[in-house]
């Protein structure tokens, strides 16, 4: 089985999370237009980061024998 490192995958977890706070207050503070961007703005960091930081690992289970 293929899967991500648990421990470079920690920091798209906490973007996740700080996924609709940053919505939220760029909603809140700046209006629509930041909005939109900040949310862009996350998701290209996000991928860019899963895509040429986090390494994918080969997990061996008792089912995969």
């Amino acid at each position: 089985m293929i899967s991500v490192s648990r421990t470079h995958a920690i920091p798209l977890l906490l973007l996740s999370v700080a996924f609709p706070f940053v919505l939220i207050l760029s909603l809140l503070n700046y209006g629509l237009i930041a909005a939109i961007a900040s949310v862009v703005l996350l998701l290209l960091i996000g991928g860019l980061y899963q895509h040429y930081i986090v390494p994918l690992v080969v997990r061996v289970t008792p089912e995969s024998e």
